[in-house]
């Protein structure tokens, strides 16, 4: 995501800490937040999940935290696959 000001990076920042804190939802086995070296108020928060089951778009965590992150700045929501044998 990309926000706007100071002042919306720490609500986000903050917002994305509760995110990580959380228990989160079935199959989700660590999410990590990531902030770019040389824009400021670029924030990245990535979920790792621990089985091959088809990955949903539309989980509700993903949903909660896109409306929220809405609030503060640009959000590109994407979904990654890691390479690895078959892909």
């Amino acid at each position: 995501m990309r926000t706007t000001g100071a002042e919306d990076r720490l609500r986000a920042l903050n917002f994305l800490n509760a995110v990580q804190n959380s228990p989160g939802e079935p199959g989700l086995m660590e999410t990590k937040i990531y902030v770019h070296s040389s824009y400021i108020g670029d924030l990245s928060i990535a979920f790792y999940r621990d089985n091959d089951e088809p990955i949903s778009m539309y989980s509700e965590l993903a949903l909660l935290v896109v409306n929220e992150l809405k609030k503060m700045g640009f959000v590109h929501h994407s979904i990654w696959l890691e390479k690895g044998e078959g892909t």
